[in-house]
């Protein structure tokens, strides 16, 4: 058997890598046609249609409706399409669809840089299978745009390590930085680890010119980081709701007790989980190997890959950045490099070859079979109420939902509105609306008078409040009739018809 693994210089076979990244273009491909929509997504279709270019260059930023808190560049992006080509769901999802397509071929050029020869295709496989990289490429969200800049900046440092840096070029490179911080938050994380340890570096080797032209380069992303921040990190970072709904995923290196312990472990256990590399003893064992060989052997890479993982945690700890599976989807790659690197290195050990070779078909086989009963089944990725809602979903049905309070939005009114996908109210309780008759009675005869006469009303209370929903309800029953109920996670929707004369 080791003369076969020989005979495959490093397993890199032409033949066998782009097998692997046409598997990972496939699965990714059939998702995308047949992805349901879930609930999240009428969300972010509001804030796609309703967006304003010119919103971004008003000094107190823009809002982050509904909590949807998309990356400006992104909903850019996504606008254009949808005024280029429509609003139906395959235009909405297009861009982080390519960018999971890309994705796939340039991971196999940053496997290539940071991993050893045998090492490569086993990384390039758990990227290409990965349950939840395929997911993101087909939703309505930034978080597939964050992996592909994050591998476009860890490329883009080993250019800048490598190759001489002139005036020009660093002004170039602070330019595609910039245009990185409009398109994902994430840049924003990863960004200033890669620079501290590329200018460390340079300081080390006493290149004058080189650091020179280095802090110039940090000034233009800096000053762009200014103007990123005035055109809706400053509403995003001020957002007392959205704080308030992801307090539970902020990490602290205050541990008082077990209690604390146990919240932080719970948070690293399911930011690793993100990866999807199945079982996990093993791979965060071989996740554990493979940093630890690269602290010995490459140091300078490991930093490279750890810095962004440590620049998250401590916006995490400072209260910046939730620490959440897939808010944190952009360090997978990072893990996955880690995981492939440690099974690179007990395969190529002498007396650990066949134990390793196990561990990787296990490895192997556990990441796959959760991508293939994805791809089988989609509707199993969402909860009963998503997969309820997918199914009777109608074009021109409404949605309205009651948060719990929200302090962000009080004073706030949003009437319905026409996105791609869903006629919308948005109701929190601050404010009150359904306590207040003429609110109340100006969304029921919105949510009556459509003028699509065979529209369904749906309502979702996301935090159940008995009182409440009585209240509400009892107003949606004077213009319609009560279909369906259905309960998950602690939420209640429901689901009503007109009423016939």
């Amino acid at each position: 058997m080791k003369k076969y693994f020989k005979a495959l210089p490093g397993w890199s076979s032409r033949k066998l890598i782009w097998l692997i990244i046409a598997a990972g273009i496939f699965m990714r491909v059939e998702l995308y046609r047949t992805n349901l929509v879930d609930i999240d997504e009428y969300f972010s279709s509001y804030n796609i249609e309703n967006f304003r270019i010119t919103e971004v260059f008003e000094p107190s930023g823009r809002d982050q409706a509904y909590n949807q808190a998309q990356p400006t560049g992104f909903l850019i992006i996504e606008n254009i399409i949808v005024k280029l080509f429509g609003p139906g769901k395959y235009m909405l999802r297009l861009f982080p669809f390519l960018c999971g397509i890309f994705s796939v071929l340039l991971f196999y050029k940053v496997a290539v840089l940071y991993c050893e020869p045998a090492a490569v295709p086993v990384a390039l496989l758990f990227f290409a299978v990965s349950q939840q990289l395929i997911r993101y490429s087909s939703i309505i969200k930034s978080y597939s745009c964050d992996v592909l800049i994050v591998l476009i900046l860890l490329l883009g440092i080993k250019d800048l390590q490598e190759k001489p840096l002139n005036r020009l070029r660093a002004i170039l490179w602070g330019a595609a930085g910039s245009a990185a911080m409009w398109i994902s938050h994430a840049a924003i994380l990863v960004l200033p680890g890669l620079g501290l340890v590329l200018i460390l570096d340079t300081i080390r080797k006493k290149e004058e010119g080189k650091l020179g032209n280095l802090l110039l380069l940090s000034s233009v992303l800096a000053i762009n980081l200014v103007f990123v921040y005035h055109a809706g990190l400053n509403a995003l970072a001020g957002s007392k709701g959205g704080l308030c709904y992801w307090q539970d995923h902020f990490l602290s290196f205050k541990i008082n007790g077990l209690a604390d312990l146990e919240l932080y472990a719970n948070a690293l256990w399911n930011g690793f989980k993100t990866a999807r590399v199945l079982p996990y003893a093993i791979a965060i064992s071989m996740c554990a190997a493979g940093g630890i060989y690269m602290f010995v052997k490459r140091r300078r890479d490991f930093f490279y890959l750890i810095s962004p993982v440590l620049f998250t945690v401590t916006a995490s700890v400072l209260g910046k950045y939730p620490f959440y599976e897939r808010l944190i989807l952009f360090l997978v790659p990072i893990i996955i490099i880690f995981i492939a690197e440690g099974v690179g290195r007990v395969i190529k050990n002498r007396i650990a070859f066949y134990p390793g070779i196990i561990l990787a078909a296990l490895l192997i086989f556990g990441t796959s079979r959760e991508a293939k009963d994805l791809l089988l089944d989609p509707a199993a990725q969402f909860d009963p109420i998503e997969r309820y809602v997918s199914a009777k979903w109608r074009a021109g049905d409404i949605l309205y939902t009651y948060y719990p309070a929200n302090p962000a939005s009080a004073g706030n009114f949003c009437s319905i509105g026409k996105t791609g996908l869903v006629l919308f109210v948005y109701a929190p309780d601050t404010v009150g609306y359904f306590n207040q008759e003429g609110k109340y009675n100006a969304v029921n005869d919105q949510a009556w008078n459509n003028p699509a006469r065979d529209n369904q009303i749906w309502i979702g209370f996301f935090n159940v409040d008995v009182n409440k929903e009585k209240e509400i309800l009892a107003g949606f029953d004077k213009g319609g009739v009560k279909v369906d109920r259905i309960t998950a996670s602690g939420r209640v929707f429901y689901l009503y018809k007109r009423k016939t004369a």
